[in-house]
């Protein structure tokens, strides 16, 4: 998963160099239906997928994928990550688990 970083890393300074104010960060946990997200190849299409700012896990039988993604709202940062997530063949989000419930949520 190299890479990532860098280009993420080139974007800030490049914003901040143009005095660009850069987005908050929204954290928030998306529940998941499909194959084992936890598999390397999943997760390695779920990277190239754009997210790499996001940390797959399962509770209780229940995957999930936390991310904490920039974005001017949460709406956008949640619309985004939904997308990213749905663009890996057979992986679809089933919910946005609900704020602060912590995985006793899922």
């Amino acid at each position: 998963m190299p890479g990532s970083y860098g280009a993420r890393a080139t974007l800030s300074a490049h914003l901040e160099a143009r005095g660009a104010v850069e987005c908050p960060i929204h954290h928030f946990t998306l529940i998941v239906d499909g194959p084992d997200v936890q598999e390397e190849a999943l997760v390695d299409a779920l990277f190239e997928a754009g997210c790499d700012d996001g940390l797959v896990g399962r509770s209780e039988g229940i995957q999930y994928i936390e991310f904490d993604r920039e974005g001017p709202d949460r709406e956008v940062a949640m619309l985004s990550a939904v997308a990213d997530v749905e663009k890996v063949p057979g992986v679809r989000v089933a919910r946005i688990a609900e704020p602060c419930s912590g995985l006793a949520g899922l």
